[in-house]
């Protein structure tokens, strides 16, 4: 007889909802939770921290495109006439979604921590803290 283990469920996230969800975890794992609990929250936040380093690999990529390189430094930068076409074309791709692979975590399981309405906001609406009673 085996163990039974829940099957990670793949949510559906917008691009342009990583970056937050990133913060939020990040100021979520540096409290005091159980043990599993936190292990859980790490699985995730690996998982949204490697979506965003994909993200910033293409926000790079657009800012070489639409930007000029300095020589002396190889830094680029994104003059002001070329501005909006950068913007536009990195808010359309934060409007793409991808697949994280994780389990909702019941909100009665965090203990006795405090959230900012925000904070759980921003967990609630990407599922990654079940808020149902």
């Amino acid at each position: 007889m085996g163990v039974k283990t829940k099957k990670e469920k793949k949510m559906k996230l917008e691009l342009s909802r990583i970056r937050i969800t990133e913060q939020v975890l990040s100021r979520l794992i540096d409290k005091e939770i159980p043990i599993k609990i936190g292990w859980k929250l790490s699985k995730i936040k690996t998982e949204i921290s490697r979506e965003l380093n994909l993200i910033e690999e293409q926000r790079i990529k657009l800012i070489q495109k639409h930007g000029i390189k300095d020589e002396k430094t190889g830094n680029y930068t994104v003059p002001k006439e070329n501005t909006t076409s950068f913007f536009e074309e990195f808010n359309d791709f934060l409007k793409e979604e991808v697949e994280v692979k994780y389990d909702p975590i019941d909100i009665n399981s965090l203990g006795d921590i405090s959230l900012s309405t925000r904070d759980l906001e921003v967990l609630s609406l990407v599922k990654i803290i079940d808020c149902k009673e």
